[in-house]
């Protein structure tokens, strides 16, 4: 019986408590954003990072070896490690890049950290700045 009832409550939370906490939490502001003059014209290329300026790299020159069309490149910073965090900041601005690091994040659990991050970058970044056309990687 307790673990039918354990189980209700998981559910209940996650019903409840995570689209409150979503809500609270698209509504905050960035940590620290750097983003340039944007041109809501060009493809918008999102990606959020967690703990790996390395792979920034690499997707920042996989861009632009591969993508031909104007494209403005955000990374929208979900570390839970703040020397990772200052390290892909770092790399942004010597690259100028636009970057954005978001607030902290209580979740634990990977998926809905990273669910919360994507819904925090539409309602703040996609709503703010209404490009044409956009895109997550």
């Amino acid at each position: 019986m307790y673990k039918i009832v354990q189980s209700y409550q998981k559910k209940l939370r996650r019903l409840f408590v995570v689209p409150i906490y979503n809500r609270r939490y698209t509504s905050r502001p960035a940590v620290f954003e750097s983003i340039g003059a944007i041109d809501s014209r060009k493809l918008f290329v999102i990606t959020v990072a967690f703990n790996d300026e390395e792979l920034i790299a690499l997707q920042h020159e996989t861009l632009k070896k591969y993508l031909c069309d104007p494209y403005e490149y955000f990374v929208i910073d979900n570390s839970n490690r703040e020397e990772q965090a200052e390290k892909i900041k770092a790399y942004c601005l010597q690259n100028k890049i636009n970057y954005v690091r978001l607030p902290e994040n209580i979740y634990w659990n990977g998926g809905v950290s990273h669910g919360l991050a994507l819904n925090w970058t539409y309602r703040n970044i996609i709503q703010k700045f209404k490009p044409i056309i956009f895109g997550f990687m």
